[in-house]
């Protein structure tokens, strides 16, 4: 398994969400990426929890401590609480195991089902995803770039690539595989991806007919 690293600093905080800027917003799915612990309380997700169907929890920041403007990876302290709060979560190779405190991505995904969340993906860079989702995982290949040109913000196309087939489909691996190729189209270019869904799809009808050559 290859873990990618980053060194991160931090100048300063935003002030943190409150219960109070939800006002009257409702929706099927909430999608959560903090950047910091400190943006997001246990209370806060709570109450997210009651105005939705599901939550999707990017834990990153959950992970992140801000140490003289350093960002080090710690265990979340209040995991226990928040997770109960959460109905789908993504985690790094890294992320997932500090959260969980297991050496082993398998064990360390269904420790953190154990906390809350029904589905668990965690996200291997090269080497695809690994989703586990009603006891059964499911392992997702990643989807080379024709040419790396901008890494920033794969991790939250993924995310977003997912939630947006979940909201279509019950259909786990398929989802899974929607984000990996939403993920490496937008590895081909600077910023956020500017294509669209029939991008994604023809990269999966690719991948796909050149597996069946393979065979």
């Amino acid at each position: 398994m290859e873990l990618h690293i980053r060194h991160q600093e931090i100048g300063s905080i935003a002030n943190a969400f409150e219960i109070r800027d939800l006002a009257q917003v409702t929706a099927k799915w909430f999608f959560l990426g903090p950047l910091t612990r400190a943006e997001m309380s246990p209370e806060f997700l709570k109450a997210v929890s009651k105005r939705c169907e599901r939550v999707f929890l990017d834990v990153q920041g959950f992970v992140r401590k801000v140490e003289c403007r350093e960002v080090r990876l710690f265990d979340w302290p209040d995991k226990r609480q928040g997770l109960s709060c959460v109905d789908v979560l993504k985690a790094n190779s890294e992320e997932a195991l500090i959260l969980s405190g297991e050496a082993n991505l398998e064990r360390a995904a269904r420790k953190i089902a154990d906390l809350g969340p029904r589905e668990v993906i965690i996200t291997l860079g090269r080497e695809g995803s690994l989703i586990l989702a009603e006891g059964r995982f499911h392992r997702i290949p990643a989807f080379p770039p024709k040419t790396l040109v901008d890494p920033t913000g794969a991790g939250d196309t993924y995310s977003a690539g997912y939630v947006f087939q979940r909201l279509r489909s019950d259909d786990i691996e398929a989802s899974g595989r929607f984000a990996a190729a939403l993920a490496s189209r937008k590895l081909e270019n600077y910023g956020p991806f500017a294509g669209d869904a029939n991008d994604v799809l023809a990269l999966l009808r690719q991948a796909a007919a050149e597996n069946e050559i393979l065979r």
